[in-house]
């Protein structure tokens, strides 16, 4: 359902334009589409695969299945430093990094502006699961939003 509101706002899922500040990107639709698919796949300190996985590892494996490309990172804090800094705030494909505004020590992938797709290893649901930005945890410790594209790590 979150994907086909996706697709109805940003037109064709087949559509071969560039991201734009105003559209969604082929490359956002597939990483949005695969992380989707990880839904329920249990924590697993270390893992990165469908049979448990952490943060990073979630993130840097549903970047590489989707084909996002580059060099992709396999930790919180490297999260932090690549891609491109992503102005006006997260839309769908983008990471988000959290932290205490030092120490980058979770990621996720942005599916709106307030929702995200993350491993959970701790909380009253663990896994891969969707979140809200909103929710107390989430919000305050948002420490960057990074954009797939050129910039560091990226060809």
């Amino acid at each position: 359902m979150i994907l086909a509101g996706m697709m109805t706002a940003s037109g064709s899922s087949g559509s071969s334009h560039r991201d734009g500040p105003d559209s969604l990107g082929e490359s956002s639709m597939r990483l949005v589409a695969e992380a989707l698919s990880w839904r329920s796949v249990p924590y697993l300190l270390g893992g990165h695969g469908k049979d448990g996985a952490d943060c990073s590892g979630f993130v840097s494996e549903a970047l590489l299945r989707a084909e996002v490309g580059g060099s992709i990172p396999r930790s919180s804090a490297a999260f932090a430093q690549w891609g491109q800094k992503a102005a006006g705030g997260a839309r769908p494909g983008d990471i988000l990094v959290f932290g205490d505004g030092k120490t980058a020590s979770h990621v996720g992938i942005a599916l709106s502006v307030d929702r995200f797709i993350h491993a959970a290893s701790e909380g009253p649901r663990t896994g891969v699961i969707i979140s809200d930005l909103d929710e107390s945890t989430w919000r305050p410790r948002l420490m960057a939003v990074r954009r797939p594209g050129k910039g560091k790590g990226k060809p």
